[in-house]
């Protein structure tokens, strides 16, 4: 249904994943957002609390408006964000129960659970400025592979 990248201290002016003013950098955690069936959602949970080491946030909700969450209740999850010279850090989209619980569509397939998962790794930073002085090498992050891997199946 969606994803966003993971990005690491990518510039503003980048073409793909750029945006706000000039001479910023931008920072983006990896999500992921798809339907499943209800039945996957606890095969889901448990792998994340066996092999997820608390670094994959869980969202899930139904059409019957069900919500299930490996977070705490007052968690915020920013997962986009940008710094940009003479300002101070912008944040222009955080994930949390409330923004899920709003966001989330009710299908009209057969799969009928919304899910959003959230790659939680830190990024190491270093330089001066605090920004990473070498980009990320993956700078199209897979969250899928992240699920995947965690799940213990190949990639």
């Amino acid at each position: 249904m969606g994803s966003q990248p993971a990005v690491d201290s990518a510039s503003s002016e980048d073409p793909i994943v750029g945006w706000g003013p000039a001479r910023g950098y931008v920072f983006q955690k990896a999500f992921v957002e798809f339907f499943i069936p209800s039945a996957e959602v606890e095969k889901i949970e448990g792998k994340l609390k066996g092999k997820g080491d608390g670094q994959i946030s869980m969202y899930a909700s139904n059409k019957q408006g069900e919500f299930r969450t490996n977070t705490t209740d007052d968690a915020v999850n920013a997962v986009t964000w940008g710094v940009f010279p003479g300002q101070e850090i912008v944040q222009s989209t955080i994930i949390e129960a409330t923004s899920f619980l709003a966001w989330k569509v009710s299908p009209t397939v057969m799969l009928d659970i919304n899910i959003s998962l959230i790659i939680r790794k830190k990024h190491s930073t270093s330089g001066q400025s605090g920004h990473s002085s070498t980009p990320n090498p993956h700078p199209l992050g897979n969250c899928l592979r992240e699920l995947l891997k965690i799940g213990g199946l190949s990639v």
